[in-house]
């Protein structure tokens, strides 16, 4: 349990940081990168450590995901907000999991990668197919949750895929070369995988950025240039409307009274150019004696019931009534939707006063801070704008009502008639009122604080003696439509050439380790011919000499020549007959280590019955060190008997012909685990395993293999809990099985020892056995036409695997 723990922790890890250090190299607007290492490591941990690992690796996802803030904003729940980082967690540890399957489908295990056909199908399989999952489920649910528009899915897509691909060409080899198994293959490719790949990164990662930064200054500084646009587009609207009250004072000037007809006369063409006035006004100066003058001249104009009043209680002049001078709104257009505010006081509203009071000190045009319409009722985006009309003496202030979302729309129509539309995809404008220190909005875009903002610009413009802040927000998706793709190929074409690199690396470094493994097969192979032409070069000297010899004595006494040969093939008859009676005493040496072991057990079952006997009868009658010695023959006789025994099982396994039948190996191992019942409960051990093949064997023998293979499981194990892991694979040949523990390990120097007879690594003391087991089990399998070998690390357990040929040879 602890490893589990441990291995997820790991491989969560592993996955956060790596994933955190692509972002990097990120493709705006961030969601996909040219290279993700993250999916390389999980490949390998998952082919290395098992399925099990898989809540690391989607936990590890999910982490990275929610701290990069992915759909953290404004639009989005807290419950998208999570399921989107869970669903592509999902597909990360999808993606490892076809990924291992794929591999474990088409390639050799264990994964080498030694020759070029396993690396090409490693890339073909394990990352450009299995590298198809993430992305297809993370941008479908990005798209889904408009993260992502519909006409962009391609290219995320793609830019996933690629990474993703990319990520388990590279990393998956480099993770391998320090976890992976076979270890001596792997820790041979460390140095070269590792820094090559490593530079290769390093460098690439290093350009990138380089390009990234340029290329993020190149959007700014276009940006700031269609800012300016932007700017100038709406200072000059302003102007325009300011030279609207400019026009109809100028109308005042040239007139000696300006009587209502003529008012609206004059600006009904205003508003079929300006579609941002609201109302235009003229806002007199009163004494208070000509209050009576001036509602008299209303009702003469028709207006009945024209009446000074409040803006704040808009019921008639409160306190306000008995000042001297009042500022009340005598005309009034379009009258239909401004009649609310004919006879209202400007005067009573502080704000308005001031405005009105300051244009007529300046003569200048004078905007009011934000405030509420009379006409509307309700704040609004609009604002008031006054200018003084002089003519001897002062006579009162023209006022225009303007609308600030119609003054925008105006400017978006300007840009978009100079062929600039695309400044208006990115427009986010907000328009804020800082004179008095506070911030008082009046326009702001309806989605202004909705989008994604990667940074602002704001510019400080003065109208009408106040200021006002201009706000412009540049979204992620104006940085991405904006982003060139050249900086983008050049990172794909330094990555696959670094995949290429990694292609060319392995089949190198496969190319060594075959050609290291032939020369050391040769030289073997070329040492033992050596012996035996040396050995035959001397045995052919010494024919030669002895030839000569023969000649010599030949030409002297061919008749000893004669019995030579006749003395040669008497040499020849008995080395036959020595070879027979070798066979022979084989034969009856093995039948004699049977009878041997069978018939010494009566005699042993005898000494060690009759002790225990003499024990019980004497007991309290003798001293302690005569109770230990008997002790010491009781245990002696009882260890010889073990010995005798598993002797005795030694040799059965070669006796008589081998019976082979179909043999179900889950009955086998079902029978096995019900005799170590009592073991696997007491010890709390874990078994696992799958279905098991039918194979054509012994199946007593085979019962023997996995009594032994299981019993030092269960036997030679720490304070961990035994975990013990029973699985196969199927070759064209052969089966091979493999039996795995989590005990105490065995150094890799005596891998070859273990499997003697009568050997063993450990004292009585430790662990009891007589070192005859893995001998059995050698035996067994070696006359099933197989091979046994282990791979072992102290204190990580050891890996027993035996091979089982399908086809036996006939026994001679």
């Amino acid at each position: 349990m602890k490893n589990f723990f441990y291995k997820n922790i790991t491989v969560c890890a592993v996955y956060y940081i790596l994933g955190k250090l692509a972002l990097l190299i990120a493709i705006p607007p961030g969601y996909a990168t040219a290279i993700w290492p993250a999916a390389g490591a999980a490949l390998a941990m998952m082919i290395q450590w098992g399925n099990g690992i898989w809540p690391g690796i989607w936990l590890g996802s999910f982490l990275m995901n929610v701290s990069t803030g992915l759909g953290a904003h404004s639009e989005t729940s807290w419950l998208i907000t999570l399921v989107v980082p869970a669903m592509i967690g999902s597909g990360a540890v999808l993606e490892a999991l076809i990924g291992k399957t794929l591999l474990r489908r088409f390639l050799k295990h264990p994964y080498d990668l030694i020759s070029w056909q396993d690396i090409l199908r490693f890339v073909f399989w394990g990352s450009v197919v299995a590298c198809v999952i993430n992305p297809t489920i993370g941008c479908y649910v990005l798209q889904t949750n408009s993260f992502i528009p519909p006409n962009r899915f391609v290219d995320h897509w793609f830019v996933w895929w690629l990474g993703d691909a990319v990520g388990v060409m590279i990393f998956t080899p480099l993770v391998l070369a320090f976890i992976g198994t076979p270890r001596k293959v792997w820790r041979s490719r460390r140095l070269a995988l590792g820094i090559s790949l490593s530079l290769a990164c390093i460098s690439l990662t290093v350009i990138f950025l380089f390009i990234h930064q340029a290329e993020l200054k190149r959007i700014r500084t276009q940006a700031v240039h269609q800012k300016d646009e932007v700017s100038h587009a709406f200072k000059q609207s302003i102007r325009s409307y300011e030279d609207i009250l400019y026009s109809i004072k100028s109308f005042y000037d040239s007139s000696q009274y300006v009587d209502r007809n003529e008012f609206r006369t004059y600006v009904h063409f205003i508003f079929q150019r300006y579609r941002g006035v609201y109302a235009l006004e003229w806002v007199p100066e009163i004494k208070k004696a000509d209050v009576e003058t001036l509602i008299k001249k209303a009702h003469d104009d028709g207006l009945e019931h024209f009446a000074l009043k409040s803006i704040n209680t808009s019921a008639g002049l409160d306190a306000r009534g008995q000042e001297a001078v009042y500022y009340p709104v005598f005309y009034a257009e379009p009258l239909e939707q401004n009649k609310a505010v004919l006879g209202l006081d400007n005067g009573s509203n502080q704000q308005r006063l001031k405005a009105y009071l300051t244009s007529k000190q300046t003569s200048l045009p004078v905007v009011t801070e934000p405030l509420q319409l009379v006409q509307i009722g309700k704040r609004s985006d609009a604002f008031l704008m006054y200018l003084a009309v002089y003519k001897d003496k002062f006579l009162g202030c023209i006022a225009g009502v303007f609308r600030m979302e119609d003054i925008i729309a105006e400017v978006k129509q300007t840009i978009a008639l100079t062929d600039k539309k695309d400044t208006l995809e990115w427009l986010r404008l907000e328009i804020n009122d800082i004179t008095d220190g506070d911030v008082q909005t009046i326009f702001s875009d309806p989605f202004f604080d909705k989008i994604p903002v990667s940074y602002e610009l704001q510019e400080t413009i003065l109208v009408g003696a106040r200021q006002w802040q201009l706000r412009y927000l540049f979204s992620k998706d104006y940085i991405t439509k904006q982003y060139q793709a050249h900086g983008l190929y050049m990172v794909m074409g330094g990555l696959l050439s670094i995949s290429v690199l990694v292609i060319l690396i392995l089949t190198l470094t496969g190319q060594s380790i075959s050609i290291k493994n032939q020369v050391i097969e040769k030289t073997i192979e070329l040492s033992s011919t050596n012996n035996r032409l040396e050995i035959e070069i001397l045995n052919r000297e010494k024919l030669v000499d002895e030839l000569t010899l023969q000649t010599h004595r030949y030409k002297k006494q061919r008749t000893a020549t004669i019995s030579v040969l006749k003395d040669l093939e008497e040499e020849r008859k008995k080395m036959i007959e020595q070879e027979r009676l070798l066979r022979e005493s084989n034969l009856e040496l093995e039948q004699f280590a049977y009878v041997a072991s069978h018939d010494l057990q009566e005699p042993l079952r005898k000494v060690i019955s009759y002790a225990q006997l003499f024990e019980k009868k004497m007991q309290g009658k003798l001293d302690e060190m005569t109770s230990r010695y008997l002790f010491y023959m009781v245990d002696g006789a009882t260890r010889m008997q073990g010995l005798i025994r598993d002797l005795l099982s030694y040799s059965r396994v070669s006796r008589g012909e081998l019976e082979t039948e179909s043999t179900d190996m889950n009955e086998v191992v079902q029978i096995i685990l019900h005799d170590f019942e009592m073991r696997i409960q007491k010890t709390g051990a874990q078994i696992h395993y799958g279905i098991l093949p039918k194979i054509n064997a012994n199946k007593r023998q085979m019962g023997q293999v996995f009594q032994n293979l299981i019993g030092n499981a269960l036997k030679y194990h720490d304070e961990r809990t035994p975990e013990i892991n029973i699985s196969f694979e199927e070759h064209p040949r052969e089966w091979l099985f493999c039996i795995k523990d989590n005990g105490i390990g065995i150094d890799a120097q005596y891998s070859e020892r273990v499997f003697v007879i009568f050997q063993r690594l450990h004292t009585r003391q430790q662990y009891s056995g007589t070192g005859i087991g893995l001998a059995i089990c050698k035996k067994i399998v070696e006359r099933h036409d197989g091979r046994i070998w282990l791979e072992s690390e102290l204190g990580k357990g050891s890996a027993f695997f035996f091979t089982i040929a399908k086809a036996l040879h006939e026994e001679l």
